[in-house]
């Protein structure tokens, strides 16, 4: 079987490379919508095809997003309307908590981690000052993957 190879273009690139940058670009761009939409398993199953066991687990870059993105799952009901004594916003905060649980020694190094452990055990983090910029009318659930990480997802 003899593999064919693509000459590339005046940039340098492969109509493989371009096809391969197209593609991810199309995975982010589905990810950002699926956490803006609060679709944790669609934005999961994508994360967890899509970037490495190795660079999850060893990447601080990485594992920070991961952080982030799983407290935007877990604040999602209350940012669109739920009150904290709800079902939806008691799943949510039961999945950070068990996402705590399987990470946490992963976890111990990342700057602010102090924070996100304690999300599960207060009654209304929408009144707690340390979580305050989460519930920020301007921010949006994808600017927690745009700001700081710089789309390190870009990446893989």
């Amino acid at each position: 079987c003899k593999v064919k190879k693509t000459a590339p273009d005046e940039s340098g690139r492969t109509k493989n490379d371009v096809r391969r940058q197209t593609e991810t670009a199309k995975t982010i761009s589905d990810m950002i919508a699926w956490l803006e939409r609060g679709d944790r398993r669609a934005f999961l199953s994508a994360w967890t095809t899509n970037v490495s066991r190795r660079l999850r687990e060893s990447d601080v870059t990485a594992r920070q997003l991961e952080l982030k993105c799983q407290m935007a799952f877990a604040i999602f009901p209350l940012k669109n309307g739920k009150s904290p004594h709800s079902p939806e916003f008691g799943e949510s905060s039961q999945k950070f908590k068990e996402y705590l649980n399987r990470r946490g020694s992963s976890l111990n190094d990342l700057e602010g981690i102090t924070t996100y452990l304690a999300f599960p055990y207060i009654p209304d983090p929408r009144t707690c000052p340390d979580f305050k910029a989460f519930f920020s009318v301007q921010r949006k659930q994808s600017s927690i993957i745009l700001q700081e990480t710089k789309c390190t997802i870009c990446s893989f």
